[in-house]
């Protein structure tokens, strides 16, 4: 059983289970602390831009943030706010924000997550 199959078992980090309708690749990016992969899809354009952004309410994480003023800091830390700017700023978007959630809302709440993510990856 695969994991669109079975949306309450939780996925890795890149969600490397789930069955894309298109290719998958990799960009490999990292600093001095981690390396991580970036994954996306070639697709073709087609339709109206769409996107859903799924945010913990509780994520203030600002990577690099050492290196940031503080008030520099204080909004990149935002991310509802974030969040509800992207989704304003793509046309047909959605926005979902996790409550009691931070960072990672796929491994703090993974059948929230995917309950959400699913649909739209379906439609």
């Amino acid at each position: 059983m695969n994991a669109a199959q079975d949306p309450l078992r939780a996925l890795g980090i890149c969600l490397e289970e789930y069955e894309y309708p298109y290719p998958v690749r990799f960009l490999s990016l990292g600093n001095d602390l981690q390396q991580v992969a970036m994954a996306y899809m070639d697709i073709p354009p087609g339709g109206e831009p769409n996107g859903q952004t799924v945010v913990g309410a509780e994520d203030h994480t600002v990577p690099l943030g050492q290196y940031a003023q503080p008030a520099e800091a204080a909004r990149l830390g935002d991310f509802t706010a974030l969040s509800a700017a992207a989704a304003r700023d793509i046309p047909r978007a959605t926005r979902v924000v996790i409550p009691d959630c931070g960072h990672i809302p796929h491994l703090e709440h993974p059948s929230q997550f995917l309950a959400e993510l699913l649909p739209f990856l379906a439609s």
